[in-house]
């Protein structure tokens, strides 16, 4: 009864995590988000489609997880600050690869209208042609998944199932996936509306629904009700069933989406259960600490190793192996020590990685 009692206790606004287990959880993910981008790991694992096992949860998953903080009120204040965190580095380092990449190196002229569309809409298709890169499209994303969660619970009944419909909506093209789209012309047409939404907004938008579903079923699950052999066990059959669907159906459309939904919430079961024990392994604070840094540091890295060994292609297959495997472990572990380098330099982190404006009137100063 008790536990009853303060479940039912539990509102939007509180935390289900600790700060270790959150950061502990981050660490988590960037480790998977840096695998799911490594170049040689995903052209060897093609043919079973691996990098596609990974995005079913792992990027979605960093945005499922500010459900699990609860919701603040929203001011212009906080409102400031997020953008001050998020939007800031995001216009650092498109300003300097549109400078580099498009202008220099690609010699285009510099206009300040193409530069003024990229910080405005941050959006796959731009930052490709502008920057050379996409994975930036995060940070304007975040930004405004933070400001629609907060929106979301401090609506009434109404305008929550208005912003949960538009959810769904939004969930269209992320659910069929891009190659679906382009044989499906309504969801390309959607998809490429969509793009010109400021701030990836309706992207943002598309992890709406799963974060208000996975925050209320964690909080109606009492500890230890699901044993870990049950989870594991379906872990291992969504698994299956994912590799399967690739390798002898071929993608089955609607396996995938029924994948891209049951793998999130999942996932998140299983984060619940190990949390604590998750939030006392030091390794995965390490990186979780530094996991903003890791994720803007990781795909240069990245590339730097691409153009080092551009005849991977035409290497033996266990020399490509034992490549994919070094180049990992090269990688997360630099990105690391880079972010806890730059993090011994207080000032010059806070002005690239703020938090308030005054950490980048501090730098000034």
């Amino acid at each position: 009864m008790p536990l009853i009692i303060s479940k039912i206790l539990i509102s939007h606004s509180d935390s289900l995590l600790s700060r270790e287990e959150s950061t502990a959880i981050k660490g988590l993910l960037i480790i998977l988000i840096v695998l799911g981008h490594n170049k040689f790991f995903t052209t060897l694992t093609e043919p079973i489609q691996a990098m596609g096992y990974l995005y079913n949860f792992h990027i979605q998953s960093f945005f499922i997880l500010p459900f699990l903080y609860g919701s603040k009120r929203l001011t212009w204040r906080r409102i400031g600050n997020s953008a001050i965190k998020l939007l800031w580095p995001y216009i650092l380092v498109t300003t300097l690869l549109y400078v580099g990449y498009y202008v220099y190196f690609s010699d285009h002229s510099l206009h300040l209208a193409e530069l003024f569309r990229l910080w405005g809409f941050g959006n796959g298709p731009l930052l490709m042609k502008f920057c050379g890169i996409q994975i930036l499209w995060f940070l304007p994303a975040m930004f405004s998944l933070i400001i629609i969660k907060d929106y979301y619970y401090q609506s009434g009944h109404t305008m929550r199932l208005i912003v949960l419909l538009l959810s769904c909506i939004a969930m269209i093209p992320e659910l069929f996936g891009i190659v679906y789209n382009r044989h499906l012309p309504l969801v390309q047409s959607l998809f490429e509306w969509t793009q010109w939404i400021p701030f990836s907004m309706f992207r943002a938008m598309s992890y709406l629904l799963l974060g208000v579903l996975i925050r209320r079923i964690i909080v109606s699950l009492s500890p230890g009700s699901i044993p870990s052999s049950l989870l594991w066990t379906t872990w291992t059959l969504l698994s299956v069933i994912y590799f399967g669907n690739v390798v002898v159906y071929n993608n089955n459309l609607f396996v995938n989406m029924a994948l891209r939904l049951a793998f999130p919430v999942l996932f998140f079961i299983i984060i619940n259960h190990y949390k604590a024990a998750l939030g006392n392994l030091r390794i995965l604070l390490r990186f979780g600490k530094n996991s903003y840094p890791i994720y803007l540091f990781h795909p240069f890295l990245g590339y730097i190793l691409i153009v080092a060994l551009e005849g991977f292609g035409d290497y033996v297959t266990w020399l490509q192996w034992l490549i994919a495997a070094v180049s990992m472990v090269t990688i997360i572990w630099l990105s690391l020590i880079a972010a806890e380098f730059l993090g011994r330099y207080q000032r010059i982190h806070n002005f690239i990685f703020p938090t308030r404006l005054s950490d980048i009137y501090k730098y000034k100063r």
